[in-house]
């Protein structure tokens, strides 16, 4: 059986992280045994979930773990897509994944300091929490100086995550999912995505989005009962 290393739940959704998010998402679709693992994130190999099991194989980053299920379990939902679809697909998760998580993150870590440090790290052992919080805190915040997030205002920020909400809300329409009646994988980059912004109960400045997307936040809401039957 494959065990996934994950967060628990937090703020109120079934894991405060996209990309955890995104691979768990993937293994249910993928039909493959799996159970999930709350682990201690500061021993995982790269300092980050998700982390994959297979027997003793460990495997690191949602990006590899999805080509693990490709390689080794047959597991590829974007068989069907055409190579347009694939770039498509490609580039939408390159917008959410590196510049979207950069700004979610960064809100959430710069304005909500006790909500995550319970949430993300309640594994830790709490003589250390706030020491590992400290760390990790100045590592974010050093990182999205340098990425160049935290270098624009609330209204820039807030205006980006419009922008990025905008485009999917447009490419999907009236579809039930990203291209049509089936889900691939950039389905399950959006859920991870969309799950935080509009129903993890921290509140940031583009948690209040959710009114303004409807077709989204159904989207979400669908997707979870379809992937998860919640």
């Amino acid at each position: 059986m494959l065990i996934l290393e994950t967060f628990r739940p937090a703020f109120g959704i079934r894991c405060p992280s996209p990309p955890c998010l995104k691979t768990e998402a993937l293994l249910a679709l993928s039909g493959v045994e799996y159970e999930l693992k709350y682990g201690d994130v500061t021993k995982a190999p790269r300092g980050k979930f998700p982390v994959l099991h297979d027997g003793e194989t460990v495997i690191p980053d949602s990006a590899n773990i999805y080509a693990h299920l490709v390689a080794n379990h047959g597991f590829d939902i974007d068989a069907d897509l055409s190579e347009q679809e694939r770039v498509v697909s490609h580039a939408f998760q390159q917008m959410l994944e590196k510049r979207q998580y950069f700004i979610s993150a960064y809100l959430r870590w710069r304005d909500n300091p006790d909500l995550v440090r319970n949430g993300l790290l309640g594994d830790v052992p709490a003589f250390i929490r706030h020491i590992v919080f400290a760390i990790v805190k100045k590592k974010i915040l050093k990182t999205s100086h340098l990425q160049g997030t935290s270098r624009h205002t609330n209204e820039e920020l807030v205006a980006m995550v419009r922008a990025n909400l905008t485009a999917i809300d447009s490419m999907i329409g009236d579809k039930t999912w990203f291209f049509g009646e089936k889900l691939h994988s950039i389905d399950a980059v959006l859920f991870g995505q969309l799950e935080e912004i509009f129903f993890a109960e921290i509140p940031t400045p583009t948690r209040i989005m959710a009114s303004e997307f409807p077709r989204l936040t159904d989207y979400v809401v669908r997707f979870r009962k379809e992937v998860f039957g919640e």
